[in-house]
């Protein structure tokens, strides 16, 4: 059990808010979630560590990003509980009655091994909510718990940043995990594709207006189309092989993370035509050969220095604690400390 720290002195209220936590963990080392396969090798065998590991420390700073995830999660999956208000609310969509009628929360299997359930199922509208699949692939066992399947389709809320919305760059960690979801829940899941529901934090309404391709609403959603089943479920065979390999490895004998796993952006290369006066750049570029091309140019007087680009992904891991790899980022100051 991890010792919990409160180093920015947070009140009673708040604190004990963050440290309620009612996920379903799994304690068995050789069970692992479908997004913790998604995670690299480095910290997936260091929580391992971690786990029985009493001096490793947690603060509870650290866990108001996933608490937050966690409160919108839960208000989501609520407004499905209630059939009631449900079918209230989607009359106030417009949404007919004959469709109201039809819909199903949580409702039994509608095929069973393959096989079509009897007719009468086939007539409604199933929405699963929040159910956890386990399924054996070898020795290991994947689990994994989805937000929502909606008439056959799986589908997830993320809340953060519009940038991640713009530029994409979780659509292969959500088309992965969704890819997975189905793998575990084929008799629920039966189409191949996966739609994401974007909640922003930081979204403006006068960037809205002054830029049509910046999210024009709060909320927006995307579609993806899943992995192929026997495709998935190999790249998890191959994944579970890797952790199996380094389960028992020391700290320094795990592999690193790569730049694409710590989202770490690309490097810039500032070149300044007086060596001597390093305090502002003459030009910045983000390609070391324009870079020294110019250099050259400018009578190969100046100096081109390489800056590498800031390391994102830690600032959400659970062992960044105890990473040394993290470590070192922090004192280059590629992590950077607010």
């Amino acid at each position: 059990m991890a010792q919990i720290t409160n180093k920015a002195r947070l009140e009673i209220p708040p604190a004990l808010w963050l440290l309620e936590d009612f996920y379903d963990h799994n304690a068995d080392p050789h069970t692992v979630s479908a997004t913790g396969l998604l995670k690299p090798i480095r910290p997936i065998i260091l929580a391992q560590q971690a786990a029985g590991d009493t001096n490793h420390k947690i603060d509870l700073v650290d866990m108001i990003g996933s608490r937050m995830g966690s409160a919108l999660h839960d208000s989501l999956e609520d407004c499905w509980k209630d059939i009631d208000r449900v079918r209230s609310g989607l009359a106030k969509l417009g949404i007919s009655e004959d469709v109201i009628k039809r819909i199903r929360i949580n409702p039994p299997d509608i095929t069973v091994n393959g096989q079509k359930a009897p007719a009468e199922s086939q007539e409604i509208i199933p929405i699963y909510i929040e159910n956890r699949a386990t399924k054996a692939l070898g020795k290991w066992k994947i689990s994994g718990k989805y937000d929502l399947v909606f008439d056959g389709e799986v589908q997830d809320y993320k809340s953060g940043s519009v940038w991640g919305y713009i530029f994409d760059s979780n659509r292969e960690d959500y088309i992965m995990q969704g890819s997975i979801y189905r793998w575990l829940n084929p008799d629920k899941i039966l189409k191949d594709t996966v739609t994401i529901h974007y909640m922003f934090t930081d979204w403006s309404a006068v960037k809205a207006l002054q830029d049509k391709k910046y999210p024009q609403t709060r909320i927006m959603s995307k579609q993806y189309r899943l992995k192929p089943m026997d495709w998935i479920e190999q790249w998890m065979r191959n994944k579970l092989d890797r952790i199996e390999q380094f389960l028992d490895a020391k700290q320094e004998d795990l592999p690193l993370c790569t730049p694409d796993e710590l989202w770490q952006k690309d490097a810039t290369y500032k070149y300044y035509k007086n060596p001597a006066k390093q305090e502002r750049a003459s030009k910045n570029f983000t390609n070391r050969v324009e870079a020294n091309e110019f250099c050259v140019n400018d009578g190969g007087v100046g100096i081109v220095i390489e800056f590498p680009g800031e390391v994102k992904r830690c600032k959400y891991c659970s062992v960044m604690e105890i990473c040394t790899q993290a470590h070192g980022y922090i004192k280059s100051g590629l992590i950077k400390q607010e």
